[in-house]
């Protein structure tokens, strides 16, 4: 997991990936650590605080990973049913949690009724989905380690930029079509193989 600068210094999507696939090991660090800054509190007491905002967190992944949308397909009557229950179950963990939902407005947006709204109005929230900014993400990431050892920073730019119009030029990209396409490889059987398949 990394922290990027393009995210204010948080993490993208796969690093968020990566450390939710340990989130039960950190939780075990977190309440070890949360028990040596509050030797005043009970185990019990720092553990069921945690398990509330795990559950809260949990559940809020469940309702915006369930409103994407599919392309093509929309939301049945017994999808939004089932997205209004989520909705209600996380809404209850989050308050039950201890935090805000006003001071939020992505809180708001979900469990106020606008996020369903929107889904149901709508038929999900792909359109508004961000992952071409991604992709962009992860291209000039690769720019920048071709280039990280310029020491100028502007040098440093203007090859990004010159390596991308290269990429991005019509010519270059009809070349490259072309020598992919001459590089496929057909495999046809000899007549040793055919004799041989027909022998088994």
């Amino acid at each position: 997991a990394e922290m990027e600068h393009y995210h204010g210094g948080a993490l993208d999507g796969g690093s968020c990936r990566a450390l939710m696939g340990v989130a039960d090991q950190l939780f075990v660090k977190i309440l070890a650590m949360l028990e040596e800054l509050h030797d005043d509190v009970s185990f019990n007491t720092i553990r069921s605080h945690v398990v509330k905002y795990k559950r809260a967190l949990a559940l809020l992944d469940v309702v915006w990973s369930s409103v994407r949308g599919v392309d093509g397909i929309l939301p049945t009557e017994a999808f939004l049913a089932t997205l209004e229950e989520d909705i209600k179950l996380a809404r209850e963990a989050w308050l039950d949690a201890g935090l805000n939902i006003r001071g939020h407005p992505k809180a708001h947006l979900t469990f106020d009724g606008h996020l369903l709204d929107q889904v149901r109005e709508f038929g999900g929230l792909a359109d508004m989905g961000e992952d071409w900014i991604e992709q962009l993400h992860q291209v000039w990431k690769k720019e920048r380690m071709l280039t990280w050892q310029i020491p100028n920073f502007e040098k440093q730019q203007l090859c990004q930029l010159s390596n991308m119009r290269i990429k991005e030029n019509m010519r270059v990209v009809a070349v490259k079509s072309a020598t992919n396409e001459a590089r496929k490889r057909t495999f046809k059987p000899s007549v040793d193989n055919a004799a041989v398949s027909l022998i088994y």
